[in-house]
């Protein structure tokens, strides 16, 4: 008994002891309030006129119509909509859905993200829990805007067949809503994404670079 009493109560056990019980009485630090007031007006905003810009582009019969709707654009801008042929306008319709989708996706899961680190912070194992701060202004602010470059890749993939569903093949008309869906994920999903698009490239510059040996054999 006392051997187990003489290990319980060795220097090593009572240092974590002490280190333990000074961590837990130690005040949390709060967030940033800088941060939250840049971030979250911003992501708001950023949100609300995504939505808005997809929601008129998906209704708009021609360029014309959309041009009348979108006043805020520069005129260059709202000529260039404006003229647009019908061919060339549902083509610029459904990337323009498209991006608008990945950029809501990343949008709402950076909502999400600055919902979370600054309400409840984010804790890492062995260390205190961290609240947002100033210094990741940046990845909110881009990380919305580079997962908007996602839209426009989900709807190439979605016609050369890469992402395939039951009742779709490549080459076919891709339905609006499955468009919205593939791309708000993938949008959502920005670091998974990105992660699948560098596994494809991989697998595919690992084809070329197979073909080009045996092309030498």
């Amino acid at each position: 008994m006392t051997s187990s009493n003489d290990d319980a109560a060795t220097p090593s056990n009572v240092a974590q002891h002490q280190a333990a019980a000074s961590q837990a009485s130690q005040p949390l630090v709060p967030g940033s309030l800088l941060a939250a007031w840049v971030i979250g007006p911003y992501l708001v905003v950023q949100t609300l006129a995504l939505a808005y810009f997809a929601t008129l582009t998906a209704f708009a019969s021609d360029g014309q119509s959309l041009a009348k709707w979108l006043v805020f654009l520069p005129e260059p801008l709202s000529v260039f909509v404006a003229e647009l042929t019908e061919d060339n306008f549902r083509s610029f319709q459904r990337n323009a859905i498209a991006t608008c989708s990945a950029g809501l996706g990343g949008a709402v899961f950076m909502l999400r993200e600055f919902y979370l680190n600054f309400a409840y912070g984010k804790k890492r194992l062995g260390q205190k829990r961290l609240f947002l701060r100033a210094r990741e202004i940046p990845r909110y602010v881009l990380l919305p805007f580079s997962s908007c470059i996602l839209g426009p890749i989900g709807l190439a993939l979605l016609q050369a067949g890469a992402i395939v569903f039951a009742g779709f093949s490549a080459g076919k008309d891709i339905p609006q809503f499955t468009t919205i869906a593939v791309c708000f994920l993938l949008g959502f999903s920005y670091h998974d994404t990105l992660g699948g698009l560098r596994d494809l490239s991989k697998k595919f510059w690992g084809g070329r670079a197979g073909d080009r040996k045996t092309t030498k054999h």
